[in-house]
């Protein structure tokens, strides 16, 4: 391991529809510009430390961790994984590999979302909150810390996660229908004309989760609301994916001379800057203090074999998955 970096055995990794749309081209000028690599898959992970280079102190050999890797650099699908110190930390104790995996990247979208909203313990008791897309990792991360917090949760999800997202906390439930095109924001729209509408609606990635275009967001916020209380955190095609090839070019000679500048300043060559803080170490460890409590349970849906990696991505941006999809190393 190299300088801040430490190696890991990966012994589970998570997959997602950020995988599909990596997979799909996603991010791929970003890719390009910090990863020489093959793509691959996996967001969160976990696994042991192996080694840890100089200047790590907070972990040494045999500590059980968890992680996540962003989608521009590569991903956990590999069972040796060399990854900066600041993306990882210790997982908690006695949570299986299978299980532990499941968490980072769902749990981190989570707290990402409730910080887009502004919502914390101390502020959001009462209040009504619609969560779209509910039975993904992310959705399942949402209703538990909604629900611990004293907020009323209605879930929209297929039928088969009533009894799940209910026992996680949800408040109230609405059926999607099996209307893939636009039975999730009528069936809300229908709810919000019964009962009120939400102080906010949070739309997942889900499969049965409709495009946002077709949201009515006038009928389904409060007119209390603010213009950040509907968050999407469904992975869209990023604005350099689209650039023309001169607008590329320019962009590409502006991102290394700024990242030349930073590293001229002493900043260093890493990538951190470009992460959300939830997804690096300071997430991991409010994740870790969540389950720990009580607050917060990883939601494992099916665990395959790297072998099986076409079904198990197909399941887990399918109607059929609840909660996170994991690959095992045997």
């Amino acid at each position: 391991a190299g300088s801040g970096e430490v190696l890991v055995r990966v012994q589970a990794f998570s997959i997602c529809t950020v995988d599909r749309g990596a997979l799909r081209g996603r991010a791929h000028l970003l890719r390009s510009l910090l990863y020489r690599g093959y793509v691959t898959v996996g967001r969160g992970f976990a696994g042991v430390v192996l080694d840890v280079g100089q200047g790590v102190t907070d972990l040494e050999m045999g500590d059980e961790v968890w992680g996540c890797v962003s989608e521009w650099c590569g991903g956990a699908a590999t069972e040796l994984l060399t990854i900066r110190s600041t993306r990882v930390s210790k997982r908690p104790r006695g949570l299986a590999a299978d299980t532990a995996a499941s968490l980072p990247w769902a749990g981190g979208e989570a707290l990402i979302a409730l910080r887009n909203i502004a919502y914390t313990p101390d502020n959001c008791k009462g209040k009504r909150v619609a969560v779209c897309g509910a039975a993904s990792g992310e959705g399942c991360a949402l209703v538990q810390l909604l629900s611990s917090w004293g907020v009323h949760v209605t879930v929209v999800a297929p039928r088969h996660a009533a009894l799940t997202l209910k026992d996680l906390g949800a408040s109230d439930f609405v059926d999607i229908e099996g209307n893939r095109e636009s039975g999730a924001w009528s069936s809300l729209e229908a709810r919000a004309r019964r009962t009120g509408p939400w102080d906010a609606v949070l739309a997942c990635a889900a499969a049965e989760v409709p495009p946002i275009a077709l949201a009515n967001k006038p009928a389904l916020l409060k007119a209390t609301a603010s213009r950040t209380a509907f968050v999407d955190l469904r992975p869209g095609p990023l604005i350099t994916d689209r650039l023309p090839t001169p607008f590329a070019i320019i962009f590409a000679t502006s991102f290394y001379t700024f990242r030349v500048l930073r590293w001229l300043v002493g900043c260093g060559s890493n990538t951190d800057w470009l992460e959300d803080r939830f997804r690096l170490r300071e997430g991991l460890e409010a994740l870790a203090k969540l389950v720990e409590r009580g607050t917060m349970a990883p939601i494992l849906d099916k665990v395959y074999l790297p072998q099986e990696f076409e079904s198990a991505l197909a399941h887990a941006c399918s109607d059929d998955a609840i909660g996170t999809t994991v690959i095992r190393f045997p």
